[in-house]
C-alpha cells in the first residue's frame, strides 16, 4: 500500500487583512522545496514516541457512534489555528455553535455570524437559516456560567470583543454588550472560559489588532487577558499583558488563534503555540489576579526573526526544526493539573537569504502532549497522535491534501475528561485509506489516557465514513467533560478538502459545509462490522438525498420504523436480519426523520436529514 510520509515545503501567501492570519511573511509565494525530515538531519525538540499497535482504519473496524446534522454554512473557516470552545454537554442538553454564513458576495459573507443550535429531548432545536447576532461577527466561544445563563463571545472586525448574553441556555433573545476597550485597538479572535469559586467568572484572551502598529514597546499583536467576575455583566480586568509581554524580549507578537484558555475553579491556564518561537503556558491560581509562565516547547533559537536563518548548531548549515503548528488546546483536570496538546510541523529558513519568507512542511508531524508534571519540555513532551505512515517516495503530484491555514498533517487537538479521570484528546489527521480521486481526506481521531497523561491509547477513527462517501472531517470541537458515558463533538464535514476562505488553489470552491454532532462511547474501541450490540444501529449517509443505509447486527431479528417530524410512520420493515439494508427515501419530503430500531432487548433511535 502506498504511503504519504514525504515532506513538501510549502509557502503560503496571506493578506494583511485583520480578518486573516497576521503574518510577517511577504505576499510573495514561497519557493517549494522537497525535504524529508525523517531521513535528513533535524535539530530541536522531538516528542518521545510510544510504541504503537497497527493503525486502526475504517476498512477494518467501525465505531459505535452517532452522527447528527445540526446546521450548514458556506463560510468554511472555523478557526485560523486553535479550536474554540464551541460545544457543551450536560444535564440540560447539548449546546453547540459554529461560524455561519448562507450568503457570499465577492467573498465578503455579509451575513457571517454564529450558527447556534441546542439539543434537548433527543432533538436539535432549529434548522439554522441565519446568524444569532444582529451584526457581522465571527469565531465564537460558547460559555455557560454557573448562574444558568449563556454567553457567546466573538469579534466584529472593529472595536472590542462582543458579548452576547441570555438568561437561560437554549432559549431567549441575545443581548449585546462589549468588553471595555480603553486602548482603542481593534480586538480580534477571542477565546473564553468560565471559572472562579462560584463558576461565574469569565476569562477571555484576545489579540490586539496586529495591523494597527505596536501595542506596547514594539510588540504588535499582543495577547491580552480580560476578566469578569459577574457572568460578563462588568469587566474588572481588561487588556492585561501576561508576564513576558512587557517588551519584545519574549516574542514580538502573536498570530490569530494560536492560543487557548481553560478555567477550573480559581485556576486558569492560557497557552500559546508558536511556530518559529517557544510555546508557553501561563497559569493563575487566584482567578486571574497573578500569573506564572512556563515553556512547554523550546524553539532552539530564542526570539527568532525571519531571515535570521535556522542554523541552530552554528556550523554554517541551514537546519530544519520541529516546532508547533500553531493549533493547540489546554485543559485542567479534576486534580488541578494543567495539560496541553498541539500539532507539530517542521520549519526551515534559508541561511544568508533575505526574502521575508520561510518554509514549512505540512505533511510531516504529529500531536504533541505536555502536562505540569513534566519538568523539561525538551525531553518529556510525548507524541500521542499520529497520521497513518507515509512514504517519502511518492511524487508530490499525487500526494494532494487539503490545507487548513498553517496546520500540519495531524492538528487541531482538543482535550476532555471523564468522571473517572480519563483524559481524552481528539484531533484531525490525513487518512491515506480515504482518497477521493484527487486528494487524501482528513478524519477525526481520538486517544485516551487513564494514568494522567503518562501513556496513551492507540488512535481510533471516530468519523469512520463506513461507506466511504468521501467526507472530509475537520475542525472538531470537543465538550470539555464527557457526559452520559460519551464524548461529544461538533465537526465540520463536506466533500471538498481544503477551505474556500483560504484556498491553496482553485479546487476549493464555495460549497455547503455541514456541521455535525458526533457522540462516541468512552471506550473508543471499534467493533467488527456486524457485531453491534443488539440495540445499537447506524444510519448513513447523513444527510442523504435518495438512499439511506441502516446497519444493524447481522442475523438479528428486529423492526425498523421511520417517522417524520410530525411523528407519522412513513416506513416499516420486519425481520430486519441482513446486517445493512439500503432504503430508498427519494420520495420523502425534505426534512428531519427519526429511525427507530426495536428488538427483544429494547429500542434505540437515530436521526437523519433528507435533503
Amino acid at each position: 500500500m502506498k504511503r504519504l510520509y514525504f515532506a513538501l515545503a510549502m509557502g503560503i501567501a496571506f493578506s494583511a487583512s485583520a480578518q486573516q492570519i497576521p503574518t510577517k511573511l511577504s505576499a510573495s509565494q514561497n519557493k517549494a522545496a522537497k525535504f524529508n525530515p525523517y531521513t535528513n538531519a533535524t535539530v530541536g525538540n522531538t516528542p518521545s514516541k510510544q510504541s504503537k499497535a497497527p493503525y486502526a482504519v475504517s476498512s477494518e473496524k467501525s465505531m459505535i457512534q452517532s452522527e447528527e446534522y445540526l446546521g450548514t454554512t458556506i463560510y468554511d473557516l472555523q478557526t485560523n489555528n486553535s479550536i474554540q470552545n464551541r460545544i457543551i454537554a450536560d444535564d440540560a442538553g447539548v449546546a453547540a455553535c459554529f461560524t455561519f454564513s448562507a450568503t457570499n458576495s465577492s467573498d465578503t459573507y455579509p451575513d457571517r455570524g454564529t450558527g447556534y443550535n441546542y439539543r434537548t429531548a433527543g432533538a436539535w432545536q432549529d434548522d439554522i437559516t441565519q446568524r444569532a447576532e444582529s451584526m457581522r461577527t465571527g469565531w465564537t466561544s460558547l460559555i455557560h456560567p454557573a448562574n444558568g445563563s449563556e454567553l457567546m463571545m466573538n469579534h466584529s472586525g472593529t472595536g472590542g470583543i462582543k458579548v452576547w448574553t441570555r438568561a437561560a441556555v437554549g432559549t431567549g433573545n441575545w443581548v449585546n454588550s462589549m468588553v471595555p476597550n480603553a486602548s482603542g485597538f481593534g480586538m480580534f479572535w477571542p477565546r473564553a472560559a468560565s471559572g472562579g469559586a462560584d463558576g461565574n467568572s469569565i476569562h477571555m484572551v484576545c489579540l490586539a489588532d496586529p495591523n494597527a502598529g505596536a501595542y506596547t514597546n514594539g510588540m504588535t499583536g499582543a495577547l491580552l487577558y480580560n476578566r469578569s467576575t459577574d457572568g460578563g455583566a462588568t469587566w474588572d480586568l481588561t487588556e492585561v499583558l501576561l508576564p513576558g509581554e512587557e517588551n519584545t524580549s519574549l516574542v514580538d507578537g502573536f498570530s490569530a488563534d494560536t492560543y487557548a484558555i481553560y478555567a477550573r475553579g480559581n485556576k486558569i491556564a492560557i497557552a500559546t503555540f508558536g511556530d518559529l518561537q517557544d510555546s508557553y503556558i501561563w497559569i493563575s491560581n487566584d482567578n486571574g489576579s497573578t500569573w506564572t509562565r512556563s515553556t512547554i516547547w523550546d524553539f532552539p533559537i530564542d526570539n527568532y526573526v525571519i531571515d535570521l536563518g535556522t542554523d541552530v548548531e552554528l556550523d554554517g548549515i541551514q537546519d530544519t526544526v520541529l516546532s508547533s503548528d500553531g493549533a493547540g488546546a489546554v485543559f485542567i483536570d479534576a486534580s488541578g493539573t494543567a495539560h496541553a496538546a498541539f500539532g507539530t510541523m517542521f520549519y526551515t529558513d534559508d541561511l544568508g537569504v533575505v526574502d521575508s519568507v520561510y518554509s514549512y512542511f505540512p505533511l510531516a508531524g504529529s500531536i504533541a502532549y505536555w502536562n505540569e508534571s513534566m519538568v523539561d519540555p525538551a525531553t518529556e513532551v510525548l507524541e500521542i497522535g499520529i497520521s497513518p505512515d507515509n512514504d517519502a517516495t511518492i511524487p508530490a503530484s499525487i500526494t494532494e491534501v487539503g490545507q487548513y491555514g498553517n496546520s500540519g498533517i495531524a492538528s487541531h487537538p482538543q482535550l476532555a475528561e471523564a468522571a473517572d479521570g480519563t483524559i481524552f484528546c481528539s484531533y484531525q489527521a490525513v487518512n491515506e485509506n480515504y482518497f477521493n480521486g484527487a486528494e487524501y481526506l482528513r478524519h477525526i481521531y481520538a486517544v485516551k489516557s487513564d494514568d494522567g497523561g503518562a501513556s496513551w491509547s492507540d488512535p481510533s477513527d471516530i468519523t469512520p465514513d463506513l461507506e466511504e462517501d468521501g467526507y472530509e472531517y475537520v475542525y472538531a470541537s470537543m465538550a470539555p467533560f464527557a457526559y452520559g458515558d460519551k464524548i461529544h463533538l461538533i465537526v465540520q464535514r463536506d466533500f471538498e478538502p481544503g477551505i474556500h476562505v483560504q484556498p491553496e488553489d482553485a479546487a476549493d470552491p464555495v460549497t455547503d459545509n455541514d456541521q455535525i454532532y458526533v457522540c462516541v462511547t468512552l471506550d473508543l474501541v471499534g467493533v467488527e462490522e456486524g457485531s453491534l450490540t443488539k440495540t445499537s444501529f447506524n444510519v448513513f449517509p447523513n444527510p442523504t438525498t435518495s438512499e439511506l443505509n441502516i446497519q444493524v447486527a447481522a442475523n438479528e431479528n428486529g423492526v425498523i420504523r421511520i417517522f417524520n417530524a410530525n411523528g407519522q410512520l412513513v416506513r416499516s420493515f420486519n425481520n430486519f436480519n441482513n446486517g445493512t439494508t439500503r432504503v430508498d427515501v427519494s420520495d420523502l419530503a425534505n426534512g428531519v426523520y427519526d429511525v427507530q430500531y426495536q428488538n427483544a432487548n429494547g429500542t434505540s433511535n437515530q436521526r437523519f436529514v433528507k435533503q
